[in-house]
Order: structure tokens, then C-alpha cells, then sequence
């Protein structure tokens, strides 16, 4: 889990690298400050919706997604319920 919750405008270290509709399991996701060099990913929106995240629907993160951004979607769903997408772009986006 991302502590402190993790926003739009937070950053995100370097994850595995994933292609197409593929996904891999995250366990260790961390927010670094963004000015650092282990920022690798821009959050730039979160859903928060516990029936996408658990059916891994990465539809609630397209409006937040521009054309040619390498857009990334990490899910959390926690055992209490709830869930939420994080809409991340490759720093390298300039975003």
C-alpha cells in the first residue's frame, strides 16, 4: 500500500515494466518527491472506485490520459473493500 495516499501531482519510483493489457503484481509502489531522480511516474488523477479497481478497468483513467502519453495504471484494492486507480505517465511525458 502507498503511504501517505497518493493524489494527482504526487510521483511515483520506477515499477516494473508491463506492455500492452498485461499487468504484475505491485507490493511495493512508493511516492518519492518529484524534483528527485527516483521519480519515474507523474500521478496525474486518481479514481477512486472500488468495483473498477477490483475488475482492473482502466477506463476511469482514460480521460485523465493525453494522446502520446505512456500511460500507466496502477489499482489498490484493500481488504476492507475499498479501491481506487492511480493514472500514472512516464515522467518523460513532461508532465
Amino acid at each position: 500500500m502507498l503511504t501517505p495516499p497518493p493524489k494527482a501531482g504526487d510521483c511515483v519510483a520506477e515499477l516494473p515494466r508491463v506492455a500492452g493489457s498485461r499487468a504484475e503484481s505491485v507490493d511495493d509502489a512508493t511516492i518519492v518527491p518529484c524534483a528527485g531522480a527516483r521519480a519515474a511516474y507523474a500521478v496525474v488523477g486518481r479514481v477512486d472506485d472500488p468495483a473498477a479497481a477490483r475488475s482492473r478497468s482502466a477506463a476511469g483513467c482514460e480521460p485523465h490520459f493525453r494522446p502520446g502519453d505512456d500511460g500507466y495504471v496502477l489499482y489498490r484494492v484493500g481488504g476492507d473493500g475499498d479501491g481506487y486507480l492511480l493514472c500514472l505517465v512516464r515522467k518523460t511525458n513532461g508532465r
